[in-house]
């Protein structure tokens, strides 16, 4: 689902360095005519969803890596692939994704894996074309950045304060 009245062109120059064509490249890795591109549901959605190739059980308080049939090449280097749960799947079902949010780098070309987290005291069945995730697309900007070792950091507020220091209220 795209929008008709939009495209990368209009967010000017520096955005089309870092979405290039906007054209992510699946390629599925069965052959299978009737296998499906990740897809948005809406056309506002900030996901894609992803389905299950093949038929897989989760057991109950397991983890299990789900092939998706696909493998993928993004448009520029600056661009990532976040895999997330689906909330349906989280509220109803205790199925999250493991490794939420799952990173996929842009130079990564071998099949696309959803890892699975049952949270439920039953086996989940997931069934050839499941949606089991949600694809988001991400900046990657790790190339622009670098890292070094300092002997000091620069004071704030917060300071070290952290696991839930600023309390729930």
């Amino acid at each position: 689902m795209q929008n008709e009245h939009f495209s990368i062109a209009d967010l000017g120059s520096g955005f089309q360095k870092l979405l290039g064509d906007g054209v992510f490249k699946f390629k599925n890795l069965h052959d299978d005519q009737n296998w499906k591109l990740p897809e948005p549901k809406s056309l506002w959605a900030a996901g894609a969803d992803l389905r299950a190739y093949g038929n897989h059980v989760v057991p109950a308080g397991c983890t299990v890596a789900v092939p998706t049939g696909l493998s993928v090449e993004m448009p520029t280097r600056f661009l990532a692939i976040e895999f997330t749960p689906r909330s349906g799947l989280a509220l109803h079902e205790q199925i999250t994704v493991g490794n939420a949010p799952g990173l996929i780098d842009p130079d990564y070309r071998g099949e696309l894996m959803v890892i699975l987290k049952n949270s439920s005291t039953a086996d989940f069945q997931v069934r050839h074309g499941d949606r089991i995730a949600q694809m988001q697309i991400r900046l990657n900007l790790m190339q622009l950045c670098s890292m070094q070792f300092v002997d000091s950091l620069s004071e704030t507020e917060r300071g070290e304060g952290g696991l839930g220091s600023s309390g729930v209220k």
